[in-house]
């Protein structure tokens, strides 16, 4: 059984943090305290918020890149709407292929692993993936996979700006928990689980929806924990 990694910089404190600054504001306004804020002028704090938790919870140099570039994103938007610089998203876009490029290169060229990682600009269709753990980036694109192993030991699902659907239903998993990570950013992730299984969602929505649509069996004691974020996207777990 995967342990449950604890920090203190999880996605709800940021969602709930955000959320109370908001509130206070609004409160000042309706007290007669207009203070001439616009709350939709700092919505790039979501990205650098999730930017930095995901660099101080995360030890691999992809994730930790993956944080770095959503915090620069968020901070070159927060500056231009605080008027500090002029730049639209049609002048950084090239920083999406900048990031792709990066990963293609820290990833070193390697062989395809046990844990099953693709590209998600690859386009692949209901592809068996042999190892125990799930590792799987959907990047501008999307695919299928399926695991058939009695020793699955959990593992991260990213989609950004793509889709990608796991089939976990010929699976099964050492001990009582798993956990499985997601982060889906205009992109989607669907997983299927067995109906042995018990499915606890603990991710964030931000923009974005998680569901569980799973019918567990009467007595059943495995689980599976979802974490993770869904930014204007979504993550689903079915049978």
């Amino acid at each position: 059984m995967d342990e449950k990694k604890v920090s203190f910089v999880s996605g709800k404190i940021i969602v709930g943090i955000l959320i109370i600054a908001a509130g206070i504001v609004l409160l000042l306004g309706t007290l007669g305290y207009d203070l001439d804020i616009d709350l939709w002028d700092f919505w790039p704090l979501i990205l650098i918020a999730i930017g930095i938790k995901i660099m101080v919870t995360h030890h691999d140099s992809k994730d930790i890149l993956w944080g770095f570039f959503l915090m620069s994103i968020g901070i070159l938007f927060q500056l231009r709407k605080l008027d500090y610089i002029d730049i639209n998203f049609h002048d950084i876009w090239p920083l999406i292929l900048i990031y792709v490029g990066i990963k293609i290169i820290i990833s070193g060229g390697k062989h395809r692993s046990r844990s099953g990682h693709h590209m998600g600009h690859r386009n692949l269709k209901d592809e068996d993936v042999k190892g125990d753990r799930i590792n799987i980036s959907a990047i501008f694109g999307g695919g299928e996979y399926r695991y058939a192993t009695n020793k699955l030991k959990g593992g991260k699902i990213s989609a950004i700006m793509g889709g990608c659907e796991i089939d976990l239903r010929d699976s099964d998993f050492e001990g009582d928990e798993m956990i499985i990570n997601t982060f889906a950013l205009m992109g989607g992730i669907e997983i299927r689980v067995p109906q042995s299984w018990v499915v606890v969602l603990e991710g964030t929505p931000i923009l974005g929806g998680m569901s569980d649509q799973t019918k567990a069996l009467n007595g059943t004691k495995k689980k599976l924990i979802i974490t993770g974020e869904a930014i204007m996207g979504g993550v689903e777990i079915k049978n």
